[in-house]
């Protein structure tokens, strides 16, 4: 790839070739940060693979596949992993950055597809990117600092969030299992609880040595997303999680993905709680072209 920097109101553009295509990414920095930039991007060196489960969700999994290429970090992949046993969905990409499974068959629970997906993942990093969660453009660069800061620690995680429900964004804490990223050595040796809808990547975390932060004043996740079917929307009802088959939606025929400018846009409106407010701060410069 031949990188090319170009400035514009003192923001930066980064253009390159990639599949025959020019492809523009914005870079939300000052002038005064150029050198700085050019020196994150050349440490890019570890490899950080998202992990991302999806099933009759192509809705959600649109938004989680743009936000994913809006990151800020270059050298990552998004691993979906989709078991519509239907055939009905068939996922295809020919996004080098992106790996996409089609199962023919139903896994039982959860963490049975994310222990397929575990043995399957590679990486020096690996990440939950769940398909129904929102992640802002700089999770992954602070999650690799994180780990190069923290190198004793097994996985590092958020312990507050941004949470969106009946239209409104505010500040959520608890264990946040799904903002956690694992050193490769620590998840290749350990296995996801493959009888277990909800909790096994709480029962990984704390088999481990980890560390959870508080990402504030810029958080890292929006969860929930304001969906019904999302288990934060059900967490008062008893039979929730009874069968994972109650994860399903009504899904279009023909999916058209937003840009990542239309999905913070959306999330800016919603964001009414003083604790999001340095967030969208950053967000609305990193709209601004």
């Amino acid at each position: 790839i031949d990188w090319n920097i170009y400035s514009k109101n003192k923001f930066f553009f980064e253009v390159y070739e990639a599949d025959g295509f020019f492809v523009v990414s914005r870079v939300p920095f000052g002038l005064e940060d150029y050198k700085s930039f050019l020196e994150e991007i050349q440490s890019h060196t570890n490899h950080l693979t998202c992990i991302c489960p999806t099933y009759k969700r192509p809705e959600l999994l649109s938004d989680a596949i743009v936000t994913f290429l809006e990151q800020t970090y270059r050298n990552k992949t998004l691993f979906i992993c989709n078991d519509d046993w239907s055939g009905s969905i068939v996922l295809k990409t020919n996004n080098q950055n992106i790996i996409i499974h089609n199962i023919n068959k139903r896994f039982k629970t959860l963490g049975e597809k994310e222990e397929y997906m575990r043995k399957l993942s590679e990486g020096d990093f690996h990440l939950l990117w769940p398909d129904d969660d929102i992640y802002l453009p700089w999770r992954l660069s602070n999650t690799e600092k994180l780990h190069k800061k923290t190198p004793d620690k097994d996985c590092v995680k958020n312990d507050t969030a941004l949470f969106c429900a009946n239209g409104n964004i505010t500040r959520i804490g608890n264990n946040l299992e799904t903002t956690v990223s694992f050193k490769n050595d620590f998840f290749k040796s350990n296995e996801f609880n493959t009888k277990s809808n909800l909790g096994q990547e709480l029962e990984m975390i704390i088999s481990g040595d980890y560390l959870s932060i508080d990402p504030d004043p810029y958080y890292w996740a929006i969860i929930g997303w304001g969906k019904e079917y999302h288990v934060s929307a059900h967490s008062g009802r008893s039979d929730a999680w009874k069968s994972y088959e109650n994860i399903d939606c009504i899904y279009p025929s023909n999916l058209n993905l937003r840009s990542g400018k239309e999905i913070w846009t959306e999330l800016s409106k919603k964001s009414l709680d003083d604790s999001a407010k340095n967030t969208f701060s950053l967000l609305e410069k990193w709209m601004l072209v």
